[in-house]
């Protein structure tokens, strides 16, 4: 009995080493850096310009919404906890051609940068955290020739829910609370939206 116990140990513990390896660099892996890359459509927050076209309708400028594209880093810092950092454009534009026939666009753009506290539990990720809007612009343009306000940006507030697919992709939804400030007067930049991008 003790000749069979001496064989089978180390037997066990050899078949066993490729698997408890297999697990530490499966667990390793899954908390290395990740780079981040998305796109996503925001909407909301106050109105900042109107364009009224003959047929009826109009589209709008606002404080909160716009085309955004984003990267940036996700950092692993404690079991599933990580630190999500990002940098973006975000930009709502409008335009069209005025009663003398000159092309009039309005838009509005700026540099969100975000920093997160993530948690991910399977395929779920939620973060929440601080966003700062970098360089604030409302602008027009009428053919070449444009005029450009610049937009103080306080410190906001972030909330994201991400669903994964696939290796690396996922799908979003995103809110921001912000308020700009012109010449002393305060602008609704809250927004939501949805976002599209994958962790690599």
């Amino acid at each position: 009995m003790k000749t069979l116990c001496k064989t089978l140990i180390p037997t066990l513990a050899l078949l066993s080493a490729p698997a408890f390896a297999n697990d530490v660099t499966t667990t390793d892996s899954a908390r290395d850096v990740k780079f981040e890359l998305g796109v996503g459509l925001l909407f909301g927050g106050e109105e900042l310009a109107r364009m009224e076209y003959d047929d009826g309708t109009s589209s709008t400028v606002k404080a909160g919404a716009g085309i955004t594209i984003y990267g940036g880093f996700v950092i692993p810092v404690k079991n599933q906890w990580s630190a999500q950092v990002r940098l973006g454009w975000l930009s709502d534009s409008t335009s069209g051609e005025s009663y003398g026939g000159d092309t009039v666009e309005y838009y509005f753009q700026r540099l969100p940068l975000e920093g997160l506290a993530r948690y991910d539990h399977g395929k779920h990720g939620f973060g929440f955290g601080v966003t700062k809007h970098l360089s604030p612009e409302f602008g027009i343009e009428v053919n070449s020739d444009s005029l450009e306000v610049d937009i103080d940006s306080g410190l906001g507030l972030v909330a994201e829910y991400q669903y994964k697919y696939g290796p690396s992709g996922y799908f979003g939804v995103k809110a921001q609370k912000m308020t700009y400030t012109l010449d002393g007067t305060d602008i609704d930049g809250d927004g939501i939206g949805i976002t599209f991008g994958g962790l690599f």
